[in-house]
């Protein structure tokens, strides 16, 4: 599986997991409809320092315009949030019938564009932090009588405490294939989950089975970026695109301080060196590595002319420049904790 999306991938925790499980040479697209939600989604890819995630703002519904492309899809599709209400009194609150029946008109154009870009083979994630069957298996059991969609037989530890979407939906027909996670029976807040797969020969017609399928040819991270923005729908806005090495000319990118902790590559290594980027790496500790992150400029006498890493146990935290006496900390502004 090289070529994923987490089609509503705000504020970024899915993200993260499916980053974990990603092939060396695939690719991840974490895409946000919500324009409020974005600067969240961005703070928290950026920590990974990885160059395999491209971050969007994009409308789901786009997607159809590239059918029988990506690998798999993750879909926490916009729901009425039931599943909110122990952790959220404002979810209690905005909730009602009508809601209900709103998120369920969202869901469905949303859901129809996600499947037709998805490839024949092609693995769906469905979830929602809801619990009716009009947003669950309501709104995926037409994919699957129609033949579009299987249900994938997967078992997972009773441990866990899910309840099988069949013990609660007489009609469900597998009874490994969704499941309803319900507070009580969990330790975290409740949702419902569903994995499926697009049937073999459930390709558009309309679409260049070459094109939309192509990339599962190609090896490396740079190519299949290449392809994919090749043929992204107009409407898609690329906010992060893989690793920004600078922010702005001369000063090197938060990005970057996170992938030279524990995500540095053989092949950007060669890059930096390749720019002729030279720094120094020092460790912090407490209370250090505090005042760092807090945004002051520390006089320390391990620092260097030029940019130096500022690093605690192995994780790159960002950078100070040194310029004689002048002393800068360039930790984020929006990320610094108060004194």
């Amino acid at each position: 599986m090289n070529l994923i999306m987490d089609a509503c991938a705000a504020p970024g925790g899915k993200t993260l997991t499916l980053l974990e499980h990603l092939a060396p040479e695939g690719l991840l697209v974490a895409s946000e409809p919500q324009q409020d939600r974005l600067e969240t989604l961005l703070e928290t890819v950026s920590r990974t320092g990885s160059s395999q995630v491209i971050v969007t703002n994009a409308d789901a519904t786009v997607w159809a315009e590239v059918p029988n492309l990506w690998d798999g899809i993750l879909v926490d599709i916009p729901c009425s949030g039931e599943g909110m209400f122990r952790k959220n009194q404002d979810a209690i609150k905005d909730w009602s019938l009508g809601k209900c029946e709103a998120c369920s008109q969202i869901q469905q154009p949303i859901l129809a564009s996600l499947i037709q870009s998805l490839r024949p083979g092609g693995w769906m994630i469905y979830c929602t932090c809801t619990f009716g069957f009009s947003e669950n298996t309501a709104m995926i059991r037409p994919w699957i009588t129609s033949g579009v969609m299987e249900l994938m037989d997967l078992q997972i530890p009773d441990e866990w405490g899910f309840i099988p979407a069949s013990a609660i939906d007489k009609d469900w027909p597998v009874k490994s294939s969704a499941w309803w996670a319900l507070p009580g029976k969990v330790a975290g807040e409740g949702f419902f989950c569903a994995v499926m797969r697009k049937a073999q020969g459930k390709a558009d017609s309309s679409y260049e089975s070459a094109v939309g399928l192509s990339h599962q040819s190609i090896s490396s991270v740079e190519e299949r970026t290449a392809f994919l923005e090749a043929h992204w729908p107009k409407q898609v806005k690329i906010l992060r695109d893989r690793l920004s090495l600078w922010s702005k000319e001369g000063v090197p990118s938060q990005d970057l301080a996170h992938a030279l902790g524990r995500r540095r590559t053989s092949a950007l290594q060669s890059q930096l060196d390749a720019e002729g980027f030279d720094w120094h790496e020092i460790p912090l500790e407490d209370p250090l590595v505090s005042w760092y992150l807090q945004g002051q400029p520390l006089q320390m006498g391990d620092l260097r002319d030029g940019w130096n890493l500022m690093t605690y146990q192995g994780l790159g935290l960002g950078w100070m420049h040194k310029n004689g006496v002048r002393v800068t900390n360039y930790f984020p502004k929006s990320r610094r904790i108060k004194r």
